[in-house]
């Protein structure tokens, strides 16, 4: 995997959600590859999991430019 080479210092992540049956693509969360990202290392993984991110109408992408600036500007 050469996730780190295309990865920056942030990820937003488009996921199904949690439970819906398909957790087939987990394990690409787990394991040192995973774990050495810097965008995992620096809590800068946002994860978006309501299937929203279709990008082909003006609601989806008004919920998606909600969830990016909610994800951007929330402090911990």
């Amino acid at each position: 995997m050469v996730a780190g080479a295309f990865t920056g210092h942030l990820l937003a992540l488009g996921l199904k959600p949690v439970g819906t049956g398909d957790e087939s693509g987990d394990s690409v969360f787990e394991g040192p590859i995973w774990d050495n990202l810097p965008a995992v290392q620096n809590n800068h993984v946002y994860r978006e999991e309501s299937c929203g991110f279709v990008f082909s109408d003006p609601i989806s992408l008004e919920a998606q430019l909600k969830f990016v600036v909610d994800s951007l500007t929330k402090t911990e």
